[in-house]
């Protein structure tokens, strides 16, 4: 298989040398600026998509800036390569109706770069809840917030994509993680409301923080909360049910399931350190195994086109609940 790259910021360079450790080696890059690759003289630059494509590439890796997802997948599409596009699908709904079905009329692959799921932590936390360990789920709540003059100290903050809201920036865009592993628990939620503040010191025109519910049909309550202020960062989630519960500090690696006993009292606790036997890479490695399996066994995506639509559901759901001040039907956000 060929691979082009389209997009070699951090998050392409990541993906580009874990495919490279992954034996890959009959790859290509496509980028709009003619910047060097100092880190990786064998790959082949192309800036103008067309000739790129000349080289009859079977692949792309979309790590473009959001807002320009869309746009790059339909032409690479109508071309015939399989998709692993990152999150978020896109900024907006335009040309996603248009993309899906020229991916059915092509019988195309689109695997969606949510990492996450191949956390450890994630596997045993889908565990325990399809073994309905903790009973019925009554609410969770889920926080991400870390400083964004951290990602990349080298850079001025407020000029990179996640600064910019043109190109796809923002807490509730950027961090679409959590939603995702939302919907990956307990499925799409029918209501969806939140708050956006801009009141921090940042030097940035998207949200600072966001504060987002989300109510299911069942009942259940979701709370998500992040943010581009927090240092030291924090990423935890506790999902609470009538039988326990289940916590998760994503910088401790520590995963605490909390089992009630009969007397209603007292519980009985499991914890799990992955401090030891897991690093962050290994997320990016697996989801990039994963795709290659898709692709060589013919076989459904783990995280389909599918995904990345409801994933951008939320994200759409979000802005404009804000937007109106007031709760935001699910199925009123349409493609």
């Amino acid at each position: 298989m060929k691979f082009v790259f389209c997009g070699l910021g951090s998050i392409g360079q990541r993906h580009l040398i874990n495919l490279l450790s992954l034996g890959e080696k009959d790859i290509i890059a496509y980028r709009t600026r003619n910047l060097p690759m100092k880190s990786f003289p064998t790959i082949l630059v192309f800036t103008d998509l067309e000739k790129a494509l000349k080289q009859k590439p079977d692949v792309a890796i979309i790590a473009n800036p959001s807002s320009l997802h869309i746009p790059l997948a339909m032409k690479l599409a109508k071309y015939g390569c399989h998709l692993f596009i990152e999150k978020p699908l896109s900024t907006n709904k335009t040309g996603v109706a248009e993309l899906t079905h020229v991916i059915a009329k092509k019988k195309l692959k689109v695997f969606m770069g949510f990492m996450m799921r191949y956390h450890p932590a994630v596997i045993q936390i889908k565990k325990w809840l399809e073994s309905e360990n903790i009973g019925k789920i009554i609410c969770c709540q889920f926080t991400c917030g870390n400083y964004l003059p951290l990602w990349h100290p080298n850079e001025d903050y407020s000029k990179t994509y996640a600064a910019r809201k043109e190109l796809g920036g923002g807490p509730i865009n950027t961090l679409c993680h959590e939603f995702d592993l939302m919907v990956y628990f307990f499925g799409m939620p029918s209501q969806v409301f939140c708050i956006e503040s801009r009141n921090s010191n940042l030097k940035i025109n998207t949200e600072h923080s966001a504060e987002i519910l989300f109510k299911y049909k069942t009942g259940m309550m979701s709370e998500i909360h992040l943010d581009y202020i927090q240092n030291p960062p924090q990423r935890n989630w506790s999902i609470i049910g009538n039988k326990g519960k289940i916590e998760f500090d994503y910088y401790q690696n520590v995963l605490i399931l909390y089992l009630t006993k009969s007397n209603g009292k007292d519980y009985n606790k499991r914890e799990i350190n992955y401090s030891q036997t897991f690093s962050r890479n290994d997320m990016f490695i697996a989801e990039l195994k994963d795709f290659r399996h898709t692709l060589l066994l013919n076989k459904k995506p783990n995280i389909t086109l599918n995904d990345g639509i409801n994933n951008l559901k939320i994200i759409l759901a979000a802005h404009k609940s804000h937007e109106l001040k007031r709760m935001v039907n699910i199925k009123d956000i349409a493609f």
